[in-house]
């Protein structure tokens, strides 16, 4: 080789040198955007949020995600907070979509959280740091933060509110029994093979199974109908004298269901059950 040739290779070289130089000299962090959230999941317990971050690498060399910390706020207190591993390369001048899955226990939520009991949705903030490897820079952190809502799903409620008596003998006592349910959601609900056990006073316990669907509207409520009997011989004439003089008797009801909903992505929840109170009897 000449050395006409080798101060050629040389320029060539130095060129190269210089562009890299400078490519390393004007790097610079990666950007972060919101693509999308979306409800994943949903159900009676728990809700899963799912944030798809845009990561994009504006230099001319690739980068590497290497780690994001994630903590969800709500009423500015931390919630659910946590931290994952990644190994995606973001190519040269390229994108790369993270996404984040955040899951929100009810019941959790409603202990911290009390006044979220009688609300249809809370909002949140979303604090990220995503940490990526670059040239020169070396490891980075970008922070980000994103705001949003979601909804809150509580559990019907049910309760005896009413107890009417048919027929009163020496040998039995008839009642009419009113369940009621109420919605405290702001959309609709079905209950599904409510299975149910009824206690009255230690005077007699009544169970069954509804096989219809229940549908109860958006911040409605409805009753249902139970025949109740009781065998008085069995519990003798201090049971017959409390029924006649129609004292208030205590109850205790318990009993579990199949929950399902109109809100979309709603998954069907097994639903237990179970209140106390004191319930007057009505002619």
């Amino acid at each position: 080789m000449n050395s006409k040739s080798l101060c050629f290779l040389s320029f060539c070289f130095l060129l190269l040198g210089c562009a890299t130089l400078s490519e390393l000299a004007t790097m610079k962090k990666p950007t972060l955007s919101i693509e999308d959230v979306s409800i994943t999941d949903l159900s009676l317990k728990d809700a899963e949020l799912t944030f798809d971050v845009a990561v994009e690498n504006p230099n001319s060399l690739s980068a590497k995600l290497s780690a994001y910390n994630y903590d969800f706020k709500i009423n500015e207190s931390s919630f659910v907070s946590g931290s994952q591993p990644s190994n995606t390369v973001i190519e040269a001048s390229g994108k790369s979509t993270l996404q984040i899955p955040i899951r929100i226990g009810f019941k959790e939520l409603y202990n911290t959280f009390t006044s979220l009991k009688d609300q249809d949705e809370a909002a949140y903030t979303l604090n990220l740091i995503v940490i990526t490897d670059l040239p020169v820079l070396g490891i980075t952190e970008i922070p980000f933060e994103t705001e949003g809502i979601f909804p809150v799903v509580k559990a019907p409620k049910l309760s005896v509110s009413g107890l009417k008596m048919d027929k009163l003998s020496l040998t039995k006592a008839d009642f009419t029994l009113d369940l009621n349910i109420q919605n405290p959601n702001s959309f609709d609900v079905n209950l599904d093979r409510l299975k149910y056990e009824i206690n009255i006073n230690g005077l007699n316990t009544i169970n069954g199974i509804i096989t219809e669907s229940v549908a109860i509207n958006k911040k409605g409520e409805d009753s249902i109908k139970l025949p109740v009997s009781i065998n008085l011989l069995q519990l003798g004439a201090s049971a017959y004298n409390m029924l006649k003089n129609k004292k208030p008797l205590d109850y205790s009801l318990s009993g579990s269901s199949i929950i399902g909903a109109t809100l979309p992505l709603f998954r069907t929840s097994d639903f237990d059950f179970s209140h106390s109170g004191s319930i007057n009897i009505n002619n």
